[in-house]
């Protein structure tokens, strides 16, 4: 290789090592300014209804030379929503089997069924299930422990 060549290889490495260094400069300048602290306000809105719809007055300005987000950050819904209702408010269930005599006076051996209705409403699961605990502790099916 030459000294032309090699001069030339140099220049190439070293013309490309500082176009990198450029792109890179830029790319944590833009880093940066994506990370800096912006303005935020916090709306804060409650509602007793499934339908939560408000009105800012006065009216929210946005900037119009920035480029403006809106995000929810949080959602707490405090069991706001039944789920328990008509179509599924009964848990059945089968202690086993009873002896059922027929008018002729034979008997057979049926599956028991027993039903609990519970209240329609808003419930947390541990809420149903000590409900149903109970019925069958009522009707002796569990044990009391």
């Amino acid at each position: 290789m030459g000294n032309t060549e090699a001069a030339s290889t140099i220049f190439f490495i070293v013309e490309q090592k500082q176009s990198m260094e450029i792109e890179l400069l830029e790319t944590m300048k833009q880093i940066v300014q994506n990370t800096e602290p912006t303005s935020s306000t916090q709306i804060v809105i409650s509602e007793n209804s499934t339908k939560i719809v408000t009105t800012f007055n006065p009216p929210i300005e946005l900037n119009k030379n920035k480029s403006d987000e809106m995000a929810l950050v949080n959602l707490e819904t405090y069991y706001s929503f039944q789920n328990i209702h008509d179509e599924n408010n009964v848990f059945r269930y089968s202690p086993g089997f009873v002896e059922v005599r027929n008018n002729e006076g034979d008997s057979s051996q049926q599956r028991q069924w027993i039903e609990i209705h519970n209240l329609e409403g808003s419930y947390a699961l541990i809420d149903i299930e000590e409900t149903i605990k109970n019925e069958m502790k009522g009707k002796g099916h569990i044990d009391e422990n």
